[in-house]
């Protein structure tokens, strides 16, 4: 429904229904609203967020579903960002401690930008990123997600994290920040957490928080 049959069925319907517009447009948002403040129409402008807010308050999931795909939109329509190539002769290790790692989104992002291909390779090789397929829970879609790797071979040179993934192939990931917009299916690169965020393997496992998604391959 467009503005113009908005107004129609307002005026059509004589004020015995209200109606709300809603549009992702946030310009257009201040612009119908001053109409109809000067028209005393019993028509309501919101953006989604607002609507979602004013409405549903409750429905957290739906909230976090739009913000995931708003940050998701935006991210294709930016630019990457541009950081230096790793040369040949560089340590992996030692070059990615000069990348700003995305552990916080920038101001007016939901999520933490996604690292360029170099930092990726960089972290892929020194065993400080794992590759693998996401996977999403059937039960809890929106708090649950494993990662099932299919190359932590550079492991090898860090024997603390060759012990500790020696007898398992998947990483949890425990919610829609630490998923960073990857859905089910999606060729991923995670970064493990620090040790002492991770958790033992039981029977509850929404307690699982074990690494964070720093791009999504596929």
């Amino acid at each position: 429904m467009n503005w113009v049959a908005a107004n129609w069925y307002i005026h059509h319907l004589k004020g015995h229904v209200s109606l709300v517009f809603v549009t992702d447009n946030e310009s257009r948002v201040h612009t119908y609203s001053s109409e109809i403040n000067t028209t005393s129409c019993k028509l309501t402008v919101l953006d989604l967020p607002g609507f979602l807010q004013m409405y549903y308050p409750t429905l957290t999931t739906a909230k976090l579903l739009f913000d995931s795909l708003d940050v998701s939109l935006r991210s294709i329509q930016s630019k990457d960002h541009n950081l230096p190539e790793l040369s040949k002769s560089e340590n992996p290790s030692e070059s990615l401690d000069s990348y700003i790692m995305p552990s916080a989104p920038s101001i007016g992002h939901v999520y933490p930008e996604y690292l360029p291909e170099s930092a990726l390779a960089a972290g892929l090789r020194s065993g400080q990123f794992l590759k693998g397929i996401l996977h999403v829970s059937r039960f809890r879609p929106t708090t649950e997600a494993t990662v099932a790797l299919t190359d932590a071979s550079a492991v090898k040179h860090q024997p603390e994290l060759k012990e500790a993934l020696a007898a398992r192939s998947e990483i949890m990931i425990h919610g829609l920040q630490n998923r960073n917009r990857a859905v089910d299916g999606d060729v991923v690169v995670v970064r493990l957490l620090p040790r002492v965020h991770w958790k033992t393997v039981s029977s509850d496992i929404s307690a699982q928080e074990n690494c964070e998604l720093m791009c999504i391959l596929h």
